[in-house]
Formats: C-alpha cells, structure tokens, sequence
C-alpha cells in the first residue's frame, strides 16, 4: 500500500496537539477491517481525522504505521526516525513521507513486525509517545487493549515454538537501562535498552529471547542507571524452569 493509497487513513487537518479540546473529546481508538486489511486507529470514526493508524494485512504479521509530522523543511521520500513509546517499553522504525500541501503536514508511513513487545506497547500502557527526529506526540491509550486483540487475531506474530518470553521485574530501588542475556559461560551477551526508557523501580517489562528452549539456562546482567553508580546485577537462571527475572539491589 503506498502512501497514495493509504492517506484515507491519516489525519487531515491540526496535529492532535493542535487540536481543540472539544474536538480531541471525540478522539478514540477502534478497529476495523476492509477487503484483507485490519485496521487499529485512533481518531474520529466515520471522519478522515485519524492521527495514528496501523494496518496490516491478514496472515502476514508486518504492520504499517501511518502518522502526520509537522515538518514544513521535509522533501518527499525524506527517511525519518520513529519511536513508539510507552511505559513498558519502546520499538524503533524507520519512515519515509510525502508532503501535503492541503493540511501543511508530512504524512509518514514505517513498518515493523507485529511481535509481543508491539502488542505490549499498545496494550499495556497509559500513555503512546510518538517521537518523530525529536518532535515528541503523545495519545492516551485507554481503550486501546479493546482493539489490540483484533489486529492480533488478524496478523500477530506468535512466539516461535523455541523462543521464551522473559517477565523482568526490577525489584530494587535503582532505574534499570538494560538487561542482556548470554548463553551461560559463552560471554557473547545480547539484550534490550528499551530504546530510550528506563525500567523504574516495581515496574516490569517483557524481553523475548529467541530459542532460547534449545539453551534453557544464561547468564543475565541488569544495568542501572549509571549515575548510581553500582554494580550491575547478575547471575544464572534457568529459562525453562523460571521465565521471571527479579532484579534485585
């Protein structure tokens, strides 16, 4: 789908930030399906005033993301950063856009993959943050979950057979900024950063590690924010036996 094709499905008009609070009252996330399309949006059903829309089509788990950025300097088929944010965590894409004269905004569209820490991020969270090469949107989630399911149903991407969904609580008093995972005794560590958010104190986040049922037991490390200056937090645990990593300190 090009973003011809797909601009049906972007916002016409202010950014939401522009918006009136009148008309931002009437903002909503829903869902809907056409032809082999899924749609999750949120903005004015039955209007073109949709700020944020992903779409994918069925049995395939790529999801497009549809958003406007006020970008008056941008040159059609300019490439711009894009981070989806909320508080369990953050997923970086890349976009391309075309400027639009009538509504004086850059119509971005990126893709990913439809995976758990996607879905999380959409339905496990209060607020989405849309950052755009610094310019920071922010849509409240509520309601969202209501819809997460539909688009899932549609083109989620399940976990391969082999691969382990880690829970990591951080159990201590200190921001965690990443955890990485090692084959135990291997010392070749991969892992998450959360983009550009921190793991607070009590709060608890999703790490998928793929097959990691062939491995069953890693060496993990947490690091805190480095202005604690502390240790990281580490050890071994088996995956297969205990999917839940506390982190403690």
């Amino acid at each position: 789908m090009t973003i011809n094709i797909a601009r049906k499905y972007v916002a016409v008009g202010a950014l939401f930030t522009l918006a009136s609070s009148a008309y931002a009252e009437n903002l909503q996330w829903f869902g809907n399906q056409y032809d082999e399309t899924a749609v999750l949006a949120y903005g004015m059903p039955d209007t073109d005033y949709l700020p944020v829309v992903f779409l994918c089509s069925m049995g395939d788990d790529t999801v497009r993301l549809l958003v406007t950025h006020g970008a008056p300097e941008a040159e059609d088929g300019q490439a711009m950063t894009i981070t989806l944010a909320s508080e369990v965590g953050a997923v970086d894409m890349s976009g391309t856009g075309q400027f639009q004269e009538i509504d004086d905004l850059f119509h971005l569209e990126a893709q990913t993959r439809l995976d758990q820490k996607l879905v999380r991020i959409l339905s496990d969270g209060d607020i989405l943050q849309i950052s755009i090469e610094g310019f920071v949107q922010e849509f409240p989630l509520d309601g969202a979950r209501d819809h997460v399911g539909a688009l899932v149903a549609a083109c989620g991407a399940p976990l391969n057979p082999t691969d382990i969904e880690l829970r990591i609580t951080n159990a201590s008093d200190t921001p965690v900024v990443s955890v990485l995972f090692s084959e135990q005794g291997i010392n070749d560590f991969d892992g998450d950063t959360y983009g550009n958010q921190v793991l607070m104190p009590g709060e608890s986040t999703y790490l998928v590690i793929p097959d990691a049922k062939s491995v069953c037991t890693f060496d993990l490390i947490a690091e805190f924010d480095e202005e604690a200056e502390r240790d990281p937090f580490q050890g071994a645990q088996n995956l297969c036996e205990n999917d839940e990593l506390l982190i403690r300190g």
